[in-house]
């Protein structure tokens, strides 16, 4: 990978109008920012501030390229491997995903401007170039969001704020929590779903018998992007476990391939992966994650609440297992307009 780096690196440098020039700007620029990008790793007294300057250009440079020529900004050459070949971009999709891989914001924004044409900074900004590089391998809820939150500190940061979006939820005032059932026993107790209207990935509600959730796509290296956002919310304590919260209701809801088909009939859930791998996908996820403030504690509650609850479990059973078909419709209404003739029928001969 070495060498697709310094490759990228000498064809970004080229066209600019001296190589000198610019590479001397970007050792200044990065140069001048280094404590500032070494004190946002555990691990900075191994290597020199000279060496890390210079790792912080050459990774940065690279993927930089490689969002650009992904977008179409600059030209792809006809024998680059990454672009030849689909298991060279699921490499880099996930180790560009990794927590332990990402570089500071700072330093991929410095280089962005330094590099960027007038036109390139006027019809598209960094945050937009990064996810239209994730956008179909990853997951997604919604269009990309040109609106995008642009306090970033990584590109792993810039995707949890993509799926969080605008969404604005309050953070639950009790950290005791319930695991609600899957979506199987949900509907023998008589809850409905439905596809929610919100473009939030969050925004999951339950109101009167009916759960609500968005629509949301799993793609290619999904499990990558997620498992990292739940490492990444466990290190920083900022983050208030929000996408961990999601990962365990979905686990809740998705038990086994039967549950996961309903959700892709109600058009909730669309995947390309089978049944049961998505199912376990959810179940692997969040093994060791620690949860203090869990977002849907107030929905499982009444979720829980509603389900101890006879008269929806009674009316699911009905619907179940006589009103299933339009035929068992048809035969419940004429045996009651039949009992009301019989009852005309006997009221009449009392009255005569």
């Amino acid at each position: 990978m070495e060498k697709f780096k310094r490759w990228y690196l000498g064809c970004l440098l080229d066209r600019a109008s001296t190589r000198e020039s610019r590479l001397e700007c970007l050792v200044k620029v990065i140069g001048s920012n280094v404590q500032h990008c070494l004190d946002c790793y555990a691990e900075k007294d191994v290597i020199s501030a000279d060496e890390f300057v210079e790792m912080m250009i050459l990774d940065g440079c690279f993927i930089l390229e490689l969002f650009r020529k992904k977008a179409g900004i600059v030209p792809q050459h006809p024998d680059d491997p990454i672009f030849k070949t689909s298991y060279m971009r699921k490499i880099l999709l996930s180790d560009l995903l990794l927590l332990e891989n990402q570089l500071p914001w700072s330093v991929l924004e410095s280089i962005f401007y330094l590099t960027a044409s007038h036109r390139e900074r006027a019809e598209i900004s960094l945050a937009v170039l990064v996810l239209i590089f994730f956008d179909f391998n990853t997951i997604r809820s919604g269009a990309i969001n040109p609106n995008i939150i642009p306090v970033n500190k990584h590109l792993l940061d810039l995707q949890r704020n993509n799926l969080l979006s605008s969404y604005m939820s309050v953070d639950p005032e009790q950290t005791a929590w319930h695991p609600i059932p899957c979506v199987t026993k949900l509907l023998q107790a008589g809850v409905w779903f439905e596809s929610g209207e919100s473009s939030e990935m969050m925004d999951v509600q339950f109101k009167n018998g009916v759960m609500r959730i968005p629509p949301i796509m799993i793609l290619d290296n999904a499990e990558s992007l997620i498992r990292n956002l739940i490492a990444y919310e466990q290190c920083d304590a900022t983050c208030r476990d929000k996408i961990t919260s999601y990962a365990i209701l979905l686990n809740n809801l998705i038990e086994s391939g039967r549950d996961l088909d309903y959700l892709c009939q109600k058009g909730i859930v669309t995947c390309y992966l089978s049944s049961e791998e998505v199912s376990s996908f959810f179940r692997r996820l969040y093994s060791d994650a620690d949860v203090v403030y869990y977002t849907y504690a107030k929905l499982s509650q009444d979720v829980n609440l509603y389900c101890r609850a006879r008269w929806p479990k009674w009316r699911a059973t009905l619907l179940r297992d006589y009103f299933n078909n339009p035929w068992s419709i048809l035969s419940f209404v004429a045996a009651i307009l039949f009992l009301f003739l019989n009852f005309l029928q006997v009221l009449f001969s009392i009255l005569s």
